[in-house]
């Protein structure tokens, strides 16, 4: 039983894993660097 939820817990890390990646990979890299909150000096 106990690996029944293991496999539960596997699968739905493994689709948050895969959603991240995808979303990462399609976002241009500034904006996931977060430079557009970093305050100008001049």
């Amino acid at each position: 039983m106990a690996h029944r939820y293991l496999g539960i817990f596997l699968r739905i890390q493994f689709l948050m894993w895969t959603i991240s990646g995808i979303y990462f990979s399609w976002t241009e890299i500034d904006e996931i660097h977060g430079d557009h909150f970093k305050k100008r000096d001049s």
